[in-house]
This record gives C-alpha cells, sequence and structure tokens, in this order.
C-alpha cells in the first residue's frame, strides 16, 4: 500500500502510539524560520523576526480550512510532544555542549538535533508542509545563572515569560536589566489556516563585558515535529 495512503487511514490516536513504540521513530525537532537573529545594542537585546515566517509540521487542515492555503505537501496530523522528550540529540545549553552541536541555517545550536534528524526529514518527507505563520506576541524570560538555568531545565514551549510583547513587527527591542541565561519564544499561528503553532524558542546566555554585553551559547528550542 503507499505509504501516503496507509497513514491517513490509521488516524491520529494510532499514529500517536504507533510512533511511540520505538525509539528509532523518535522524531526531530520541527524545522522553522521565525527568529532571524538576536544581538545586542544600546543596552537591548535586539529580536529580529523572518520577514516571511513559516514552520514544518505534520498538522493537516480540515478540508474547510483548504482554501487559500499555501501547503507543500498534504501531510498527516502531527504527533503531540514537547517538553525533552527522549534524550536524543544535544540536549546541553547550561550543561555545555554548545562547541559540538549541530548546527541550525542560522548557526544556531539545534536542542536536540543531530544526524538522525536528517535521516528521520528523508524517511517521513510525504508527512511534513511547510506553513507561512504570524508571529502573535514575543516572550522574554531572565533566568539568571548557569545554576538556576540548568535547575530550571525548561523543555520547549512556552515558560512563565517576565515580558510579552503582543503583534510585533521586523524587530522587537528589549532592555537589558542583567546577565545570564535568557529565553526568547515566539508564538506562531497560521497565517492561510486556523491553527495554533504554538512556540519557538531561543535560549541564550548574555555575558557582561565592561559596559557592553554579548550574546553567546544560542540554542534553538523547538518541539518535535
Amino acid at each position: 500500500m503507499d505509504r501516503r495512503r496507509f497513514l491517513a487511514a490509521v488516524g491520529a490516536t494510532a499514529l500517536t502510539v504507533f510512533a511511540g513504540c520505538s525509539s528509532d521513530e523518535t522524531p526531530p525537532p520541527r524545522k522553522s524560520s521565525v527568529v532571524e537573529r538576536i544581538e545586542t545594542g544600546d543596552d537591548t537585546i535586539r529580536i529580529a523576526l523572518a520577514n516571511e515566517p513559516w514552520v514544518l509540521s505534520r498538522y493537516t487542515p480540515s478540508s474547510s480550512r483548504l482554501a487559500g492555503a499555501r501547503i507543500d505537501p498534504v501531510g498527516v496530523v502531527a504527533a503531540k510532544g514537547g517538553g525533552a522528550g527522549s534524550a536524543r540529540g544535544a540536549t546541553g545549553r547550561a550543561a555545555g555542549g554548545y562547541r559540538d552541536a549541530p548546527r541550525t541555517t542560522h548557526g544556531w545550536a539545534w536542542w536536540h538535533g543531530g544526524g538522525y534528524a536528517d535521516d528521520w526529514y528523508e524517511e517521513h518527507d510525504d508527512e511534513t508542509s511547510e506553513y507561512q505563520v504570524r508571529i502573535q506576541e514575543i516572550g522574554v524570560r531572565h533566568f539568571g545563572s548557569d545554576t538556576v538555568f540548568r535547575d530550571d531545565r525548561p523543555g520547549a514551549g512556552p515558560v512563565d515569560w517576565d515580558w510579552t510583547y503582543r503583534h510585533p513587527k521586523h524587530r522587537t527591542d528589549h532592555p537589558i536589566r542583567q546577565a545570564g541565561w535568557y529565553r526568547v519564544g515566539a508564538h506562531i499561528v497560521g497565517k492561510d489556516v486556523d491553527h495554533d503553532f504554538q512556540w519557538e524558542c531561543i535560549d541564550f546566555e548574555l555575558d557582561s563585558a565592561g559596559n557592553s554585553y554579548t550574546i553567546e551559547n544560542e540554542w534553538k528550542v523547538s518541539p518535535r515535529i
């Protein structure tokens, strides 16, 4: 039987159970282009957003929501997940591992990424779809020192944000109050489909250097596709 027709027939519940049967089937973090870069200047954290943000997902819209949607190709319902999941792939951040971690196209360390991710995407390329998205809000959280950040160990998704910025434009400037570990998150929803794609996040360390700050150890933290 054709793989696409088989997967479409089994249903979302069966897919979730099937995905949990084998660690080899653990999906990698989803791919996206939402936050373009994070830098410092004038005592602010500058959060530059992608001009045309998108996310790769296994979400499938209902037939009533397909009109006008830019989807390539049609996939299957995404398996629910998030958080740390299995320990597969790079999991460093405050615990280290940044130097040897796999990289995203933006040059960030890829949390839970690794060689298995490319293999998974190649095997499941008929199940994923690229969606154009809008950024509803930006969240910023300051965690503090390495020790505090390690103890908190936030997984993928939102945290208790210290600050939020609704309906951001091309760039959001956040005032720097102190050094330490931060998370910047972008809440994304479908541009052409009625779906909440939740959050894409970047974890990084802000280091003080005299009267200025530098950004180090940037990690892209995404939910599993």
